[in-house]
């Protein structure tokens, strides 16, 4: 793969012609990658891949920005709904440690995004609830 000081004038015109939404996919990084694969492991059948998966999302989020927490609890909580077999364990023991995270955050009200305690709760609701035109072996993976 080309870096970007090496792309020819024809490259960077290639580029200009991808749809914004496709360019931004395109330019997720390795540290990407490696969250998605984590986030996969999650819902492994073998409890040893799913225990990893967590401790590695924990060392990932450790030192991570108020933003990128609450973007991981927003995937952790929808990961909960999922119907694959073992997903919920392992996303529930994921969960709980990233939010063991936000413990030690700033609660003050202008603090972006909000990650205190009733905004966390507000926002599990808020994300466990099944769509209105789903039908109930749907609004079953939505019970938490």
């Amino acid at each position: 793969m080309k870096r970007r000081a090496e792309e020819s004038p024809a490259d960077r015109e290639q580029d200009a012609d991808i749809h914004p939404a496709r360019k931004r996919r395109l330019e997720y990084s390795e540290a990407d990658k490696q969250l998605a694969q984590l986030y996969n492991d999650l819902s492994d059948e073998v409890k040893s891949t799913r225990i990893k998966a967590a401790a590695g999302l924990v060392r990932t989020l450790k030192n991570a920005e108020p933003t990128r927490l609450d973007e991981a609890i927003t995937r952790l909580v929808k990961g909960l709904c999922s119907s694959r077999k073992a997903s919920r364990s392992g996303f529930f023991v994921a969960l709980i440690e990233v939010l063991s995270l936000t413990k030690g955050l700033d609660d003050s009200p202008s603090a972006t995004p909000d990650l205190s305690p009733r905004s966390l709760i507000s926002k599990i609701e808020q994300l466990t609830q099944p769509d209105g035109a789903s039908n109930n072996r749907v609004s079953e993976n939505y019970i938490v």
